[in-house]
């Protein structure tokens, strides 16, 4: 949204024709209210956006709504499981899973199951934590085999990252992987670590909440068909 927001700018177009704002639900009924303001373009979270589009709505405001649930990536019995593995942990650690296109669900065909949840463990291992300006982060980053998992942006995000798992496990899911933190981090800033979980039921928190945070969740499928269901299933909530 930023890189956007630079390239409108550098375009011969009036001061005051395009900006953009980061911010909620209260900023975005600041700006709709506002009567030079016709129209507006969101991009975030769904609950954001209804509320958002409720908003336009009443009064009479054009919007544009750029939202969704997790991202899936699904991997046919066919696929190249070890670059699988490698997109997916790349998804998930990059910017700590902080952004909307982020990867939070693998959906795998039930025959790759037990292959593709041993290589992300052992992949696992070049997981890299740290602050994003460290030296260890920058060779990490400079080495295609390590990935760079920095903290969260806040203590909120933190917490709620940890309430999305206790609340997933609570609930029937099991985690299958989880990076551990050196005491050094969990005194030294908000990280969270790598989590994997699996057994995630249709009626589960994690099932179509965004995260935005560095958790994945591993589901076997019967194929590319049960896959797309599942897909479609959870963009509709």
């Amino acid at each position: 949204s930023l890189q956007n927001a630079a390239i409108e700018a550098q375009k011969e177009i009036s001061d005051g024709v395009f900006a953009m704002l980061l911010g909620g639900g209260d900023s975005s009924q600041r700006v709709l209210s506002h009567s030079a303001v016709q129209g507006a373009d969101f991009t975030g979270a769904a609950t954001t956006g209804a509320f958002v589009s409720a908003q336009a709505a009443e009064l009479s405001k054009r919007i544009e709504l750029n939202c969704a649930g997790p991202n899936q990536l699904y991997v046919h019995e066919s696929a190249d499981l070890p670059k699988a593995a490698r997109r997916f942990l790349l998804g998930m650690t990059q910017s700590a899973g902080q952004r909307c296109t982020a990867a939070q669900d693998l959906l795998c065909d039930k025959t790759v199951y037990d292959a593709l949840l041993k290589l992300l463990s052992d992949l696992s291992a070049n997981v890299v934590m740290g602050p994003g300006t460290s030296e260890e982060l920058v060779a990490a980053g400079a080495d295609s085999a390590q990935y760079c998992l920095t903290p969260v942006i806040d203590r909120a995000v933190q917490q709620r990252c940890k309430k999305l798992v206790n609340q997933a496990v609570e609930q029937g899911a099991h985690v299958l992987y989880q990076k551990t933190l050196s005491r050094e981090l969990r005194s030294s800033g908000y990280y969270f670590p790598m989590t994997l979980l699996g057994q995630v039921s249709d009626s589960n928190v994690l099932y179509s909440t965004e995260v935005m945070g560095p958790i994945g969740v591993i589901t076997p499928v019967d194929g590319i068909d049960h896959a797309f269901r599942i897909i479609s299933e959870k963009k509709g909530r």
